[in-house]
């Protein structure tokens, strides 16, 4: 009986081990990207959350499960965002454009950028806000792709 507890105890051990290392496996330099915080999807702020971690499959998970939902124009383009960060991160490019491409259509709405407490959150242009960064999306998204992978001509194509 003791030996059955020990060998499904270390199953469990060495596939948690096997899951941990298969998403390291999958992780690249996120630090310097500008996350975007959402104020009506908890599912895109744990996706943001997951992709600043490193975790590209969680927050590549999270973004597609946040994208089956009804979702504001401005989530749309937080979802958009993390899946061309997030496959460009996992360095699939091809995949990661037409999410990049569709992230530079919504960023073009009237949409500005606003730091509040250390979180980009967008806002309608409408609004003035002290915080406000003076940044539209579209800026903030082609940053985001020249940082994450500089080889590709993605940022020059979304400009």
């Amino acid at each position: 009986m003791k030996l059955t507890v020990k060998r499904t105890a270390l199953a469990a051990i060495l596939s948690l081990l096997t899951v941990t290392v298969a998403d390291a496996a999958q992780t690249s330099t996120l630090d310097d990207i500008a996350w975007f915080s959402s104020t009506t999807s908890n599912l895109l702020n744990r996706s943001s959350n997951e992709l600043a971690k490193k975790h590209l499959r969680r927050g590549i998970k999270i973004a597609h499960r946040a994208m089956e939902k009804r979702l504001t124009p401005m989530d749309q383009l937080i979802a958009n965002h993390n899946l061309c960060i997030g496959y460009l991160a996992a360095k699939n490019v091809t995949l990661a454009a037409q999410y990049c491409a569709r992230a530079h259509d919504l960023a073009q709405g009237p949409y500005r950028v606003a730091k509040i407490r250390g979180a980009n959150f967008l806002h309608t242009t409408g609004r003035q806000n002290r915080t406000d960064l003076k940044l539209t999306p579209s800026q903030v998204l082609v940053r985001n792709i020249h940082v994450q992978n500089a080889e590709t001509r993605l940022a020059l194509l979304v400009r």
